[in-house]
């Protein structure tokens, strides 16, 4: 069922592709218990999605590891697969839902925010049922504490600024004054250090003390597409964006920054995303309008990543929470409508 104040509009068409990759000898190449693999380093394989469907947002368990739950909305459902894609079964109906994040809790909770240009979507039970916020404006970005088990707090960002929920998503209040906030970054610790990136079209913030003060600590050449905060951020100050001419990273928790996109061939990055196990593997992936790259040494070379894909235009990405073990990522393409 679909509580909503107005019908979301549609403005992109998901194409369906939803894959997996295998990694080089930098990660783990033992393989667990997910029920899809690539046969060979840095392949990808198409797994059973639907006939004649159209993703417009995907979501991976974060306990893919153990349960191999991945979620897809196309332009009018919810569809769900408890075996890495293999099998789908519809649960819900939902409008146009172009972002779907699974909460750090969801095997218990099972919380999940989503968004359409129209408003907030929330469901407490695994997207069976959702309820719509019209009062957000094209939210752009998602994110939970890695705390939210014991903390309760979410972050969304929209055209309006950046909020703030403190018990899951059920009320809000604003953080900052922002123009439209594109990405959100909490430290991995920020239940003891407090601290928070975001992101507008060319500018990098930084909190240090739970959003009360902010600084502009970064001005981008070129807009921001993507931000992504190290896992292991409270000890190695690691973060990084992808922009459309390029890739730039700091590791002094933003106040200096250096391009790390010179073996890119196409530096238009649309997705960028970490291995929850960077601190081991160093290992980022970004979507191009060339494909996919891979990088093992922390932006320093970039690898092509291609084998595989039906077609390079990879407007998204995924990562199994368990990258490790499983080695698992996801992609999607897209085309406009």
């Amino acid at each position: 069922m679909y509580h909503r104040k107005s019908r979301l509009r549609t403005t992109v068409v998901i194409l369906v592709l939803l894959l997996v990759i295998a990694f080089p000898a930098a990660l783990a190449r033992e393989p667990g218990p997910s029920a899809v693999l690539a046969s060979e380093p840095g392949e990808w394989q198409q797994v059973n999605t639907l006939t004649g469907a159209n993703i417009g947002a995907l979501a991976i368990s974060p306990d893919f590891a153990t349960d191999a739950t991945v979620l897809i909305a196309t332009p009018r459902s919810i569809f769900k697969s408890v075996d890495g894609g293999e099998t789908w079964g519809m649960i819900s109906e939902a409008d146009n839902i172009s972002l779907m994040v699974c909460s750090p809790t969801f095997s218990t909770d099972p919380l999940l925010l989503a968004s359409g240009h129209n408003g907030l979507l929330r469901s407490d039970n695994g997207g069976v049922d959702w309820s719509i916020d019209d009062s957000f404006a094209n939210v752009e970005a998602i994110a939970f504490s890695a705390s939210f088990a014991t903390d309760s707090i979410v972050w969304v960002g929209d055209n309006n600024g950046l909020h703030i929920s403190n018990d899951g998503g059920l009320s809000w209040s604003d953080v900052g004054s922002f123009a439209a906030v594109t990405g959100i970054g909490p430290s991995p610790a920020y239940d003891v250090d407090g601290t928070l990136f975001v992101t507008t079209d060319d500018i990098v913030y930084r909190s240090f003390d739970r959003g009360t003060n902010w600084d502009p600590v970064w001005t981008s050449p070129a807009s921001i597409t993507s931000l992504v905060v190290s896992p292991s951020h409270d000890s190695d100050g690691h973060l990084y964006v992808g922009t459309t001419n390029g890739v730039y990273r700091s590791t002094n928790r933003g106040f200096m920054w250096e391009e790390k996109s010179t073996s890119l061939s196409e530096r238009n990055t649309r997705s960028l995303v970490i291995s929850p196990d960077y601190a081991t593997d160093q290992t980022l992936l970004v979507s191009t309008g060339a494909g996919v790259w891979l990088t093992s040494e922390m932006g320093h070379r970039w690898t092509q990543v291609n084998t595989g894909l039906s077609s390079v235009n990879i407007q998204a990405l995924s990562l199994s929470p368990a990258i490790a073990p499983d080695r698992i990522a996801s992609g999607k393409r897209r085309t406009l409508g």
